[in-house]
This record gives structure tokens, sequence and C-alpha cells, in this order.
């Protein structure tokens, strides 16, 4: 299989040492071979988990699950999913990881590379699907975010994980002079995977950092247990058991990857952290529960990666309509759900320096509050950059807020905040009979 994906993966090095822009993958889905076909064909195969079980043949079963709802037609997708004991899949997971750990590096990246091309040939569209019904990313969004950009930065992470091992020499000579005396030391290295990996999935953006994870995980050794948010589990399924099929087929032990379920009144996650057996732990989500991680995820290895705290100073530029048309759309992609959304932008008290003199503060605060609201006016254009919102906790945050603004303007009449934009609602062009005004 190496062989099969090495043109790639050689490639992919070579843009990983160089550090520019390439991707295998086409970057719409339009440019996607056969596009209408494959479409029709990933929306089909979502339609058809909707109200059924989903099979995952792994050990230690013990319940059935799920809970998730369309954030788009706010209606409960309706799939259950296997629940398993987590010591049996630990144990599972352990037992599958011998032979995989004694196979080459290059064997190992050659197979996980063909789940790679499995994920993008023949569920790609399928995950888009079920990312955009559980997460509310926009179809298109689904496609690139959590689709082939996640597929890029997994090949990433397996170039990585190569330049890791490769730096391990399996032999080595030492030789220094005591004295009169010549000692020699004849030295043998190798690889030791550190043990089972546990990659927690968030609900916002599920592909994106797990298959990565997964990847960096397995490539050099590692089993993996995967443990999706409860809202957003078919995106990790359906990956988990495409990794599952390819291992299989390639001759090793399908449980080298699992899914451990849980539901948001019996999480899961505390245990699976201080689980003695867990020797990596890779989480992506709230900083609350990342800081909890990482306080007691001690003696594993710990990875998190949770909400940024993104800071715009605007104190100068050329085309200041462009800057607040770009700042307006940032703030407004995937309605400020990712981590790299900004959340603080600094204006001196003067205003903003700009070719023809400087704008006052209160004239740019209008103006960037204008082009955000410009976006929502026509509601397909809305749809593909706002998508919809993934928990009906932020609608409640959002409301809150609001609240909080108008108590502070009636305690603080002397330093009124003003409100320039009110959070709304739009009309979406394929799901109007959906819409809820926010409350």
């Amino acid at each position: 299989m190496f062989a099969k994906h090495q043109a790639t993966f050689e490639r992919a090095q070579t843009a990983c040492r160089e550090r520019h822009c390439w991707s295998p993958f086409p970057d719409t889905p339009g440019k996607y071979p056969d596009a209408e076909t494959a479409q029709a064909k990933g929306l089909a195969a979502f339609r058809a988990h909707l109200g059924s079980h989903f099979t995952l043949d792994q050990p230690g079963q013990t319940n059935e699950v799920g809970e998730e709802v369309s954030p788009y037609t706010q209606e409960p997708l309706g799939i259950t999913y296997p629940q398993a004991d987590i010591d049996t899949l630990f144990k599972a997971a352990e037992s599958a990881m011998p032979t995989w750990a004694a196979t080459a590096p290059e064997t190992r990246i050659g197979v996980l590379m063909d789940v790679l091309d499995v994920l993008y040939s023949e569920h790609l569209f399928e995950i888009a699907h079920a990312v955009m019904h559980t997460a509310g990313q926009s179809f298109n969004m689904a496609y690139a975010g959590s689709g082939v950009n996640a597929l890029d930065r997994g090949i990433e992470a397996l170039v990585y994980a190569k330049q890791a091992m490769d730096a391990v020499v399996p032999t080595a000579r030492w030789e220094r002079q005591f004295g009169t005396a010549k000692i020699a030391l004849d030295k043998t290295y190798r690889l030791m995977p550190r043990g089972v990996a546990v990659c927690f999935s968030c609900a916002s953006f599920p592909t994106w950092n797990a298959w990565p994870s997964m990847l960096a995980s397995l490539a050099t050794g590692n089993a993996v247990i995967v443990k999706p948010h409860p809202a957003t589990v078919l995106p990790m399924a359906i990956s988990v058991r495409a990794f599952r099929q390819v291992l299989a087929h390639a001759g090793f032990d399908a449980n080298l990857v699992t899914m451990a379920l849980d539901t948001t009144q019996e999480p899961i996650g505390k245990l699976l952290v201080k689980h003695p057996k867990t020797a990596i732990v890779d989480f992506t989500g709230s900083t609350r529960f990342g800081q909890w991680v990482e306080q007691n995820s001690t003696p594993a290895l710990c990875f998190t990666e949770t909400a940024g705290c993104n800071t715009v100073v605007l104190e100068s530029c050329d085309d200041l309509h462009a800057v607040l048309r770009s700042l307006a759309t940032t703030l407004c992609m995937f309605s400020a759900q990712m981590c790299t959304s900004p959340q603080n932008i600094y204006i001196s008290k003067h205003g903003v320096q700009t070719p023809q003199g400087i704008v006052p503060f209160n004239d740019v605060a209008r103006q960037l509050a204008d082009a955000v609201a410009a976006l929502t006016r026509e509601p397909k254009k809305a749809a593909m950059i706002l998508a919809t919102i993934q928990s009906p906790q932020t609608l409640t945050l959002l409301s809150n807020m609001e609240l909080l603004a108008h108590k502070s303007i009636r305690l603080e009449a002397e330093n009124m905040p003003e409100i320039l934009l009110k959070p709304s609602s739009y009309a979406h062009p394929d799901f109007q009979a959906c819409f809820r005004p926010l409350a």
C-alpha cells in the first residue's frame, strides 16, 4: 500500500518541508470527480442512516445510544449506535497493538494513506452531510473544513510521524577514550508505541482534529479509542468504521480503532482520561473540560485544543472598507463557532488612520456593524457563510448577554454601552420550514 500512495506521500513531504500550499484534493464540491453523481450518492448514504441502527462490529457492546438532532431541521436523526464497555475496549486495543507496532513504519503509513483514500473516494459527501446535520456547518464548509482540509491535515500528520520515526537510527556505535582504555558500545534502538490513545472529537468540527490525531497515533504504532461528542457521533462513526474496514482488509486487527460512546446525561470522558491504560489523550473541545484534562491526564501524554482568544487591533489601513468587509466575513464565518473567530477588536478612541485621514471611532464601529448586517441580507449568501448554530446553549448565551447589556445600560447611564447590531435569524433557502427566531 505504501507503493500505491508513495507519489502522493512524497509530494506531501515536500509541501511540509517547504511550507507551501498544496493539496491532492479538489477544494470545492463541484471539482470533485463526477461531482453530481458523487454528491447524490453521498446524500443517499446519509439519508439511509436516519432512523436506523448504525452497525459497528466492535467488542463489548452493552447498550444502544443516540441523541443527535439536526441544527437545520431541529428534528432528531433517530440513529442509535452501539455503546461498549470501556475496559473491554482497552483490552481489545492492547491485544491489537503488538503486530501493528512490529510492522515497518512504511507499511503502517501505506495502510493509513489507504484509509484516507477510502474516506475521500467512498465517504466524503456522506460525511459532509453528516457534519452538516450534526455540527451545523454549511454544505461547502462541511466539504472543505471537515472533509478535504481534514484529509490534508491527516496526510500532514503522517508526514511528521514518519519524520519523527526516521530520526531514530536503528543502530549506533559509541566510542570513547578513557585514559589508556577505549570503550566501545554497539547500541540498538527500537521504535516503541506509547500505548492506547484516547481521541476526543468536538461538537463543531468533529473530523478536523480527530482524523490527524488518530493517524498520528496509529502511524507510530498505537491503538486509538475515539470518543465523539454525543451531538456529533455520525461523522466519527462513519470514520471509525472505514478505519476498521481498511485495517482488517490489510490483515491487521480492526480493534486498533474503536469508538466509546456516552450521553450528555452520563458522560464517560473523565473515566477515559483517568483509565490506567490510557497512554495518550488528544482532546478538542471546551476550555473548561480541556483544563480538567490537562490537570488530570498524567501520566498520559496530553494534547489539547480548546477555544481561541483572538484579538484584532485596528490602528491604520490603506483601504478601510476592504478591511471591514474582510473582518465582517471572519466574524460571521460559521456564526463565529470556530476557535479562529475574532472575539475582541481594539480601536483607538480617536479612530483609524487612513490615507484620507482619521476615521472616527464611532464611524468605524458603525461601518463594521453595517458590513456584518450586509452579509445576512441575501439568504443564499448568509446560508453559505453563517450556516447555523450548533448548540441551543449558544442561543441561550446570546439572550443572556443581551439582558446583561440592557441591565448595564440602565445602571450606568453616564457610560452607556451601545449594542450596534442585535443577534438575529435569517431565512435559510433550503430549510425555511424549520426557521426558528431567536428567543
